[in-house]
Protein backbone atom coordinates (compact mmCIF):
# COMPACT_ATOMS: atom_id res chain seq x y z
CA UNK A 1 0.00 0.00 0.00
CA UNK A 2 1.35 3.70 -0.72
CA UNK A 3 2.83 5.53 2.32
CA UNK A 4 -0.30 7.62 3.78
CA UNK A 5 -0.41 8.61 7.48
CA UNK A 6 -3.09 10.14 9.59
CA UNK A 7 -2.12 13.91 10.29
CA UNK A 8 -2.36 14.49 13.79
CA UNK A 9 -4.78 16.99 13.02
CA UNK A 10 -6.42 16.48 9.98
CA UNK A 11 -8.12 19.50 8.71
CA UNK A 12 -11.55 19.45 7.17
CA UNK A 13 -12.26 18.96 3.62
CA UNK A 14 -11.67 21.79 1.20
CA UNK A 15 -15.21 22.92 0.12
CA UNK A 16 -16.21 24.81 -3.01
CA UNK A 17 -16.25 28.71 -2.57
CA UNK A 18 -16.64 31.96 -4.37
CA UNK A 19 -12.42 32.61 -4.79
CA UNK A 20 -11.98 28.78 -6.06
CA UNK A 21 -12.35 26.10 -8.88
CA UNK A 22 -13.93 23.22 -8.08
CA UNK A 23 -12.08 20.54 -10.28
CA UNK A 24 -13.50 17.11 -10.68
CA UNK A 25 -9.84 14.98 -10.85
CA UNK A 26 -9.22 12.83 -14.16
CA UNK A 27 -6.89 9.95 -14.90
CA UNK A 28 -3.08 10.73 -15.77
CA UNK A 29 -3.46 14.45 -14.27
CA UNK A 30 -0.89 15.65 -11.75
CA UNK A 31 -0.63 18.57 -8.94
CA UNK A 32 2.04 19.81 -11.89
CA UNK A 33 -0.13 19.59 -14.87
CA UNK A 34 -2.69 21.25 -12.77
CA UNK A 35 -0.54 23.93 -11.79
CA UNK A 36 0.21 24.77 -15.79
CA UNK A 37 -3.57 24.54 -16.55
CA UNK A 38 -4.68 26.69 -14.08
CA UNK A 39 -1.05 28.96 -13.77
CA UNK A 40 -1.41 28.74 -9.31
CA UNK A 41 2.09 26.67 -8.18
CA UNK A 42 1.65 23.20 -7.21
CA UNK A 43 2.79 23.73 -3.11
CA UNK A 44 0.16 26.25 -3.84
CA UNK A 45 -2.77 23.98 -4.75
CA UNK A 46 -1.82 21.59 -2.46
CA UNK A 47 -1.50 24.15 0.53
CA UNK A 48 -5.04 25.55 -0.27
CA UNK A 49 -6.86 22.31 -0.56
CA UNK A 50 -5.15 20.19 2.56
CA UNK A 51 -2.82 22.65 4.69
CA UNK A 52 0.21 20.24 4.30
CA UNK A 53 2.94 19.45 1.95
CA UNK A 54 4.24 16.43 3.80
CA UNK A 55 3.75 13.51 1.00
CA UNK A 56 2.68 10.82 3.64
CA UNK A 57 -0.08 13.14 4.58
CA UNK A 58 -1.60 14.38 1.26
CA UNK A 59 -1.19 11.01 0.24
CA UNK A 60 -3.72 10.42 3.45
CA UNK A 61 -6.24 13.30 2.12
CA UNK A 62 -6.00 12.02 -1.46
CA UNK A 63 -7.27 8.89 -0.01
CA UNK A 64 -9.74 10.24 2.49
CA UNK A 65 -11.05 13.74 0.70
CA UNK A 66 -10.32 12.96 -2.82
CA UNK A 67 -11.08 9.13 -3.36
CA UNK A 68 -8.12 8.08 -5.26
CA UNK A 69 -7.08 4.41 -4.62
CA UNK A 70 -4.80 3.34 -7.58
CA UNK A 71 -1.21 4.07 -7.04
CA UNK A 72 1.87 5.11 -8.88
CA UNK A 73 4.07 3.03 -10.54
CA UNK A 74 6.42 3.18 -7.92
CA UNK A 75 3.78 2.66 -5.24
CA UNK A 76 4.70 5.32 -3.03
CA UNK A 77 1.45 7.61 -3.43
CA UNK A 78 -1.56 7.86 -5.02
CA UNK A 79 -2.67 8.81 -8.30
CA UNK A 80 -5.49 11.05 -9.92
CA UNK A 81 -8.33 8.48 -10.89
CA UNK A 82 -11.50 9.98 -11.86
CA UNK A 83 -13.23 5.91 -11.01
CA UNK A 84 -17.09 5.98 -10.99
CA UNK A 85 -17.67 9.10 -8.83
CA UNK A 86 -14.69 11.04 -9.43
CA UNK A 87 -13.81 13.82 -6.42
CA UNK A 88 -12.35 17.42 -6.36
CA UNK A 89 -9.93 20.04 -5.60
CA UNK A 90 -10.17 22.88 -4.97
CA UNK A 91 -8.01 25.43 -7.28
CA UNK A 92 -7.14 28.87 -5.28
CA UNK A 93 -6.82 31.96 -7.07
CA UNK A 94 -3.34 32.85 -8.72
CA UNK A 95 -3.07 36.12 -5.81
CA UNK A 96 -4.02 33.71 -3.04
CA UNK A 97 -1.67 34.23 -0.14
CA UNK A 98 -0.90 31.70 2.52
CA UNK A 99 -0.59 33.94 5.73
CA UNK A 100 -2.86 31.69 7.73
CA UNK A 101 -2.41 28.43 6.12
CA UNK A 102 1.24 28.42 5.42
CA UNK A 103 2.95 25.49 7.41
CA UNK A 104 6.97 25.27 7.17
CA UNK A 105 7.09 21.07 6.65
CA UNK A 106 9.77 20.15 8.62
CA UNK A 107 12.25 18.01 6.93
CA UNK A 108 11.73 14.36 6.62
CA UNK A 109 15.26 13.24 7.23
CA UNK A 110 19.23 14.70 7.82
CA UNK A 111 21.46 13.33 5.40
CA UNK A 112 24.82 13.69 7.43
CA UNK A 113 28.39 13.36 5.77
CA UNK A 114 30.70 13.60 9.36
CA UNK A 115 30.21 12.66 13.19
CA UNK A 116 27.35 14.14 14.96
CA UNK A 117 29.54 16.11 17.35
CA UNK A 118 31.16 18.18 14.58
CA UNK A 119 27.36 18.44 12.86
CA UNK A 120 24.76 18.97 15.30
CA UNK A 121 24.34 21.66 17.59
CA UNK A 122 23.50 25.47 18.16
CA UNK A 123 25.87 27.45 15.78
CA UNK A 124 26.82 25.00 14.20
CA UNK A 125 26.69 25.72 10.54
CA UNK A 126 24.91 22.74 9.45
CA UNK A 127 22.55 23.30 12.23
CA UNK A 128 22.62 26.79 13.19
CA UNK A 129 19.49 26.51 15.46
CA UNK A 130 19.87 23.22 16.52
CA UNK A 131 16.69 21.78 15.56
CA UNK A 132 17.69 18.38 14.65
CA UNK A 133 19.83 17.45 18.09
CA UNK A 134 18.08 15.31 19.46
CA UNK A 135 17.88 13.33 15.97
CA UNK A 136 21.25 13.43 15.01
CA UNK A 137 23.26 11.53 17.45
CA UNK A 138 25.85 8.51 17.52
CA UNK A 139 23.94 6.84 20.34
CA UNK A 140 21.27 4.56 18.32
CA UNK A 141 24.60 3.03 16.93
CA UNK A 142 26.13 1.64 20.46
CA UNK A 143 23.15 -0.40 21.34
CA UNK A 144 24.07 -3.55 23.61
CA UNK A 145 21.65 -6.14 23.51
CA UNK A 146 18.36 -5.34 23.88
CA UNK A 147 15.04 -6.80 23.40
CA UNK A 148 12.27 -6.37 20.81
CA UNK A 149 9.35 -7.60 22.45
CA UNK A 150 9.85 -10.90 23.62
CA UNK A 151 12.92 -11.22 21.27
CA UNK A 152 16.67 -10.72 22.20
CA UNK A 153 18.56 -8.68 19.60
CA UNK A 154 22.16 -8.77 19.34
CA UNK A 155 22.76 -4.94 19.39
CA UNK A 156 26.07 -3.44 17.21
CA UNK A 157 27.81 -3.03 20.07
CA UNK A 158 27.54 -6.29 21.62
CA UNK A 159 28.51 -7.57 18.24
CA UNK A 160 31.65 -5.35 18.00
CA UNK A 161 30.91 -2.97 15.68
CA UNK A 162 32.63 0.05 15.02
CA UNK A 163 30.51 3.19 14.64
CA UNK A 164 29.43 3.95 10.87
CA UNK A 165 31.97 5.83 8.02
CA UNK A 166 30.39 8.78 8.66
CA UNK A 167 32.20 10.34 5.15
CA UNK A 168 29.99 7.62 2.89
CA UNK A 169 26.62 9.82 4.34
CA UNK A 170 24.24 8.86 6.92
CA UNK A 171 20.65 9.70 6.85
CA UNK A 172 18.90 9.96 9.74
CA UNK A 173 15.02 10.10 9.54
CA UNK A 174 13.49 13.36 11.59
CA UNK A 175 11.89 11.51 14.20
CA UNK A 176 11.28 14.41 16.51
CA UNK A 177 8.53 15.51 14.30
CA UNK A 178 7.69 12.00 12.23
CA UNK A 179 7.60 8.86 14.98
CA UNK A 180 9.00 5.95 13.33
CA UNK A 181 5.57 4.27 13.37
CA UNK A 182 4.42 6.99 11.01
CA UNK A 183 7.88 6.19 8.80
CA UNK A 184 8.12 2.57 8.36
CA UNK A 185 5.10 1.30 6.45
CA UNK A 186 6.80 -2.39 4.93
CA UNK A 187 9.65 -5.25 5.39
CA UNK A 188 12.00 -5.82 2.47
CA UNK A 189 13.56 -9.30 2.76
CA UNK A 190 17.01 -9.80 1.40
CA UNK A 191 19.17 -13.18 1.82
CA UNK A 192 23.43 -12.16 1.30
CA UNK A 193 23.79 -14.57 -1.13
CA UNK A 194 27.46 -15.38 1.05
CA UNK A 195 28.40 -17.48 4.03
CA UNK A 196 30.00 -14.33 5.58
CA UNK A 197 29.27 -13.39 9.20
CA UNK A 198 27.60 -9.97 10.28
CA UNK A 199 31.22 -8.64 10.33
CA UNK A 200 32.16 -9.88 7.07
CA UNK A 201 29.26 -8.42 5.77
CA UNK A 202 29.54 -5.11 7.17
CA UNK A 203 33.07 -4.62 5.94
CA UNK A 204 32.37 -5.38 2.31
CA UNK A 205 29.87 -2.90 2.42
CA UNK A 206 32.11 -0.34 3.82
CA UNK A 207 34.61 -1.32 1.14
CA UNK A 208 31.44 -0.37 -1.52
CA UNK A 209 31.00 3.06 -0.14
CA UNK A 210 28.14 1.89 2.46
CA UNK A 211 28.24 3.95 5.75
CA UNK A 212 27.48 0.34 7.03
CA UNK A 213 25.86 -2.95 7.16
CA UNK A 214 22.70 -2.04 4.55
CA UNK A 215 20.28 -3.82 6.42
CA UNK A 216 18.38 -3.24 9.72
CA UNK A 217 18.89 -6.56 11.22
CA UNK A 218 20.44 -9.68 10.05
CA UNK A 219 19.62 -13.46 11.37
CA UNK A 220 21.90 -15.76 11.68
CA UNK A 221 21.35 -19.50 10.21
CA UNK A 222 20.69 -20.68 14.17
CA UNK A 223 17.98 -17.91 14.18
CA UNK A 224 19.80 -15.45 15.86
CA UNK A 225 18.97 -11.75 15.35
CA UNK A 226 21.85 -9.02 15.26
CA UNK A 227 20.82 -5.07 14.45
CA UNK A 228 22.90 -4.38 11.45
CA UNK A 229 21.85 -0.30 11.57
CA UNK A 230 19.50 1.36 14.18
CA UNK A 231 15.61 1.90 13.30
CA UNK A 232 16.50 5.58 13.59
CA UNK A 233 18.07 5.61 10.32
CA UNK A 234 17.41 5.00 6.60
CA UNK A 235 18.55 2.19 5.36
CA UNK A 236 20.93 1.14 2.64
CA UNK A 237 19.65 -2.33 0.92
CA UNK A 238 16.44 -2.03 -1.50
CA UNK A 239 18.56 -0.18 -4.41
CA UNK A 240 18.69 3.31 -6.08
CA UNK A 241 14.81 5.02 -6.62
CA UNK A 242 13.52 5.72 -10.19
CA UNK A 243 13.80 9.60 -9.28
CA UNK A 244 15.96 11.77 -7.16
CA UNK A 245 15.77 12.46 -3.22
CA UNK A 246 15.08 10.36 -0.05
CA UNK A 247 11.30 10.57 -0.35
CA UNK A 248 11.45 8.67 -3.90
CA UNK A 249 14.33 5.98 -2.55
CA UNK A 250 13.14 2.97 -1.90
CA UNK A 251 14.76 2.89 1.48
CA UNK A 252 12.41 5.33 2.89
CA UNK A 253 9.77 3.98 5.22
CA UNK A 254 11.74 0.33 4.77
CA UNK A 255 12.77 -1.95 7.36
CA UNK A 256 15.67 -3.80 5.74
CA UNK A 257 16.23 -7.43 6.79
CA UNK A 258 18.71 -10.48 5.74
CA UNK A 259 19.17 -13.59 6.35
CA UNK A 260 22.73 -15.30 6.31
CA UNK A 261 22.98 -17.82 3.22
CA UNK A 262 22.59 -18.12 -0.35
CA UNK A 263 19.35 -19.27 -1.17
CA UNK A 264 19.41 -18.24 -5.24
CA UNK A 265 18.18 -22.09 -5.63
CA UNK A 266 21.86 -22.74 -7.68
CA UNK A 267 23.79 -26.21 -6.89
CA UNK A 268 25.10 -25.90 -3.63
CA UNK A 269 22.52 -23.83 -1.89
CA UNK A 270 19.86 -25.09 0.18
CA UNK A 271 16.24 -23.63 1.72
CA UNK A 272 16.85 -21.30 5.25
CA UNK A 273 17.40 -23.68 8.08
CA UNK A 274 13.68 -23.85 10.55
CA UNK A 275 15.16 -21.42 13.25
CA UNK A 276 16.16 -19.21 10.69
CA UNK A 277 13.48 -18.63 9.27
CA UNK A 278 11.51 -18.99 12.21
CA UNK A 279 13.19 -15.95 13.71
CA UNK A 280 12.28 -13.75 10.33
CA UNK A 281 8.72 -14.73 11.28
CA UNK A 282 8.54 -13.66 14.92
CA UNK A 283 10.61 -10.78 13.57
CA UNK A 284 8.33 -9.78 10.66
CA UNK A 285 4.89 -10.18 13.73
CA UNK A 286 7.33 -7.98 16.26
CA UNK A 287 8.11 -4.94 14.37
CA UNK A 288 4.27 -5.19 13.11
CA UNK A 289 3.35 -4.98 16.56
CA UNK A 290 5.86 -2.32 17.40
CA UNK A 291 5.36 -0.39 14.02
CA UNK A 292 1.43 -0.08 13.16
CA UNK A 293 2.03 1.39 9.58
CA UNK A 294 3.58 -1.61 8.64
CA UNK A 295 1.71 -2.68 5.73
CA UNK A 296 3.71 -4.56 3.28
CA UNK A 297 5.93 -7.68 3.25
CA UNK A 298 8.32 -7.57 0.35
CA UNK A 299 11.22 -9.54 -1.24
CA UNK A 300 13.99 -7.64 -2.87
CA UNK A 301 13.57 -9.10 -6.32
CA UNK A 302 9.73 -6.70 -6.22
CA UNK A 303 11.14 -3.61 -5.35
CA UNK A 304 10.59 -1.18 -7.95
CA UNK A 305 14.22 0.47 -8.33
CA UNK A 306 16.76 1.51 -10.75
CA UNK A 307 19.63 -1.25 -12.12
CA UNK A 308 19.35 -4.81 -12.98
CA UNK A 309 17.08 -7.18 -12.13
CA UNK A 310 17.60 -9.38 -9.01
CA UNK A 311 16.53 -12.92 -7.52
CA UNK A 312 17.03 -12.07 -3.93
CA UNK A 313 15.74 -13.29 -1.61
CA UNK A 314 16.75 -16.25 -3.68
CA UNK A 315 14.34 -19.39 -5.46
CA UNK A 316 14.59 -21.27 -2.16
CA UNK A 317 13.47 -18.50 -0.07
CA UNK A 318 10.29 -16.63 -2.24
CA UNK A 319 7.74 -19.04 -1.80
CA UNK A 320 8.36 -19.15 1.83
CA UNK A 321 8.28 -15.62 2.29
CA UNK A 322 5.29 -15.55 -0.12
CA UNK A 323 3.40 -17.84 2.20
CA UNK A 324 4.65 -16.00 5.25
CA UNK A 325 2.81 -12.76 3.96
CA UNK A 326 -0.15 -14.35 3.10
CA UNK A 327 -0.50 -15.76 6.41
CA UNK A 328 0.06 -12.49 8.28
CA UNK A 329 -1.86 -10.84 5.60
CA UNK A 330 1.04 -8.32 4.48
Amino acid sequence: MPIQHRPLKPVPRKMPSAESVNHPVKDGESWESLAKRYGVPAHDIVMYNFGTVVPAEVNWYLYHHVGCRKPTQDGKNWKFSSGLNPGTVQIPPQNCTFDELEVVAAPMTYAIKCSPSAWAGPGKAADPDGEAQEVVSAVPWRHGTFTLGALSIKGRRAWGANEPVWANEVVYYNTAHYPLDRTYDRIVVHHTDNHKTIKGNEESQIGRGYAALGYHFFIESDGAIFEGRPLEVMGSHAGEGLTPGPLNDPDFGAIGIVLRGNYDGLLGSSAPPPAQFDALRALVIELRKQLPGMRRLQMHKEVVRKGDPTQCPGDHLVPKVDALRKDLGL
